[in-house]
């Protein structure tokens, strides 16, 4: 569910600048400063780095399983290395990996849709401001909750498979 979730967001913020870029001045703000005031300028195609981010993002995330199969040494978890559990164990643990790696997708997805919407929202306003603050908390408290979570689980998991 989580992959069909960060392949919508993508989808969508490629809907977002395609729909807004022939609507949007010349120079847009591209850079805020703390206070939420423009102090970087650029070009409306800009926003397409910021989906470019996004699908990189992505696609990183949703091949997390994959690339642990392949290199389990790479991959911590917690206090201890995917190379460290038992085949049962890994067999147990690479699914887990998988949507761990699908709801930090979301998380990056859904902060990048948030930057892309108030980049053309800035974009379009006589006075631009940007406040992402609560934005930017959400994104860190979720990513680490979803971290937390997903390696609890997977210790728990790979300790009943070891008994």
């Amino acid at each position: 569910m989580s992959k069909i979730v960060a392949a919508a967001l993508v989808l969508y913020s490629y809907f977002l600048i395609q729909t807004s870029l022939p609507y949007l001045p010349s120079r847009i703000p591209v850079h805020f400063n703390l206070a939420g005031q423009p102090d970087g300028w650029g070009s409306p195609n800009t926003l397409w780095v910021l989906l470019g981010f996004q699908v990189s993002v992505c696609a990183v995330m949703l091949t997390v399983s994959a690339w642990a199969r392949r290199y389990p040494g790479l991959v911590h978890l917690g206090t201890r290395n995917l190379s460290d559990f038992s085949l049962e164990q890994r067999g147990l643990v690479l699914p887990l990996l998988g949507q761990l790696g699908g709801w930090m997708s979301v998380i990056a997805g859904l902060f990048v849709v948030f930057i892309i919407r108030e980049s053309i929202h800035a974009a379009g306003s006589a006075h631009p401001q940007f406040h992402m603050g609560w934005a930017a908390v959400l994104f860190i408290v979720g990513l680490a909750g979803v971290s937390v979570y997903y390696v609890r689980r997977i210790n728990s998991v790979a300790r009943t498979a070891g008994n």
